[in-house]
């Protein structure tokens, strides 16, 4: 991985700054986050069009449905994404190519810490 590709993460950075750093990350490894986020939100939406009978477009009628699966996504589903991206950024600033498989165990390892903060 050369210089470019590394991005320090000990530097204090604006909110403007953060913004163009994750851009020229999403530029730099666009399908790494895609599949990331993908491999998580895909097989959650397929599960509750399983249980369900509804896709992701579609509202729910029941409201307790609607609120258990609300939870679910909160609890689970976006802090997994979150810790998935956190931990690529973090191989990625520290020179390291990010692989998928490291990425999603450290991921799911920090998930209950993630999901509680």
């Amino acid at each position: 991985m050369t210089d470019v590709d590394r991005i320090d993460l000990d530097q204090p950075r604006s909110v403007g700054e953060i913004l163009a750093a994750t851009l020229r990350l999403y530029r730099r490894y666009p399908l790494l986050f895609a599949i990331l986020a993908l491999g998580v939100v895909a097989p959650y939406e397929l599960g509750v069009l399983a249980i369900t009978g509804y896709g992701p477009l579609r509202q729910h009628e029941s409201v307790g449905i609607f609120y258990l699966l609300l939870l679910i996504r909160t609890v689970l589903i976006t802090p997994l994404i979150s810790a998935l991206h956190i931990h690529a950024v973090v191989s990625i600033g520290e020179g390291r190519r990010p692989r998928l498989d490291t990425v999603a165990l450290r991921g799911v390892q920090v998930l209950p810490v993630v999901a509680a903060a």
